[in-house]
């Protein structure tokens, strides 16, 4: 498995737009119990030491929800969708995208989330990836790599959407990503 990643990927107009549009007093951010439910344990052992992060979420758009797009998503999401394509040079087939905010919690800093595939798309040319909205603490892991990506601003890394990975359960300061599940076509 490969992780690609961009650093300083969007232009500046375009990623202060992010920014100031998920920032903002009214942008509609939901409380989510529990961020990952796995059932499959991957073959990872002390499986027992991670727990469901509790999140923000916001939801731009899901495939599998009557193609249901959030009134951000064209301000939010087209921008990176459209570099994902020109950098590949390839079109970009959306199944979701969301927004995850963790705030801040230092209890549980040295903890991570379930470890977990994000199965909203499979097969070949599959991907998930994540676009950093902020500089954070709060890596994300990959299993079989061993490979950490820290959250950095402007930064998108994607991967086979068959990728075991995990986000942090606490961090020191507002972990803020745009998550993205698509295939390449």
């Amino acid at each position: 498995m490969q992780v690609i990643l961009f650093d300083d990927f969007l232009n500046e107009e375009d990623m202060c737009s992010i920014e100031t549009t998920l920032s903002s007093t009214y942008f509609p951010w939901f409380y989510i119990g529990e961020s990952s439910f796995q059932e499959s344990k991957h073959g990872i052992k002390d499986y027992d030491k991670y727990r469901s992060t509790k999140i923000m979420r916001h939801r731009f758009y899901d495939s599998n929800v009557n193609d249901d797009i959030s009134e951000f998503f064209h301000i939010t999401i087209n921008p990176i969708i459209k570099n994902i394509g020109e950098k590949t040079g390839k079109k970009v087939r959306l199944y979701s995208a969301l927004a995850n905010l963790l705030l801040p919690n230092e209890k549980y800093l040295d903890m991570s989330d379930i470890p977990h595939i994000d199965n909203r798309v499979t097969g070949d040319n599959a991907f998930t990836g994540i676009f950093y909205v902020n500089d954070a603490d709060g890596d994300t892991v990959f299993y079989k790599t061993k490979e950490r990506f820290t959250p950095k601003r402007n930064r998108v890394i994607y991967w086979p959407a068959s990728g075991i990975h995990s986000a942090p359960c606490g961090c020191s300061v507002p972990r803020c990503v745009i998550n993205l599940n698509f295939k390449l076509e």
